[in-house]
């Protein structure tokens, strides 16, 4: 990890706030129909699964290719699963292969924090980081982030817009508009349960993605 990245760890340590609630309902299932410029390329499924009363697994898969009539021009995978006691992470394992490229993460208890492996490299992160994933409202805060796929540290800023009308589950709905910029942009809808109903990005060849909930 580059020193700016260690610099900025050790001041979201300091300055991340209380952490976020991360609750939905056991057996919760939530698909994500991903659009590359209006075109379905792939789907993303997440699996809320309670342990105990105190334990919660959150199991993602994402599947992405874009073709080229019969030519495949990119594939993107992710298998990955979040262990939650009660509003904290405890646990993240995740395997990510990108076009090419591979990534293993796993995660294991340090002191009051997690100490991250990534492929035989480790950095320890605050108790009260939260991933990538931002699949509920109340995550989207603070000032740094867990890389779902890389398990590298990612400094953000948050900005809550207000509510704007998007399309999930093939109907209009009223949802909570997020904003998030820094090492990582993307817009995020939530609704008034909290969670990720819609969200956008702009994919590295400057095409618009776009997360419909179906």
């Amino acid at each position: 990890m580059s020193l700016a990245r260690w610099v900025a760890v050790a001041v979201a340590v300091v300055w991340l706030p209380a952490p976020a609630q991360a609750i939905a309902p056991d057996g919760l299932r939530l698909e994500y129909r991903v659009l590359r410029d209006g075109f379905e390329i792939g789907r993303h499924k997440v699996l809320f699964r309670h342990d105990d009363d105190a334990v919660m697994t959150v199991e993602t898969e994402i599947r992405i290719t874009v073709k080229y009539f019969f030519l495949t021009l990119y594939t993107y995978r992710l298998d990955a699963s979040e262990t939650w006691r009660g509003d904290r992470l405890v646990a993240l394992a995740s395997v990510t292969y990108d076009d090419g490229d591979a990534y293993t993460v796993n995660t294991a208890p340090q002191g009051d924090g997690l100490l991250i492996n990534v492929d035989g490299n480790s950095w320890t992160a605050p108790a009260t980081i939260v991933p990538t994933s931002l699949w509920r409202r109340e995550m989207a805060q603070g000032s740094l982030l867990l890389g779902v796929e890389r398990g590298d540290a990612i400094a953000v800023a948050f900005e809550e817009i207000g509510r704007e009308t998007v399309i999930a589950g093939g109907v209009e709905v009223s949802a909570i508009k997020v904003v998030v910029s820094g090492e990582l942009e993307r817009e995020l809808w939530y609704d008034d349960q909290g969670m990720l109903v819609h969200m956008r990005l702009t994919g590295r060849d400057g095409s618009t993605i776009t997360y419909e909930l179906q």
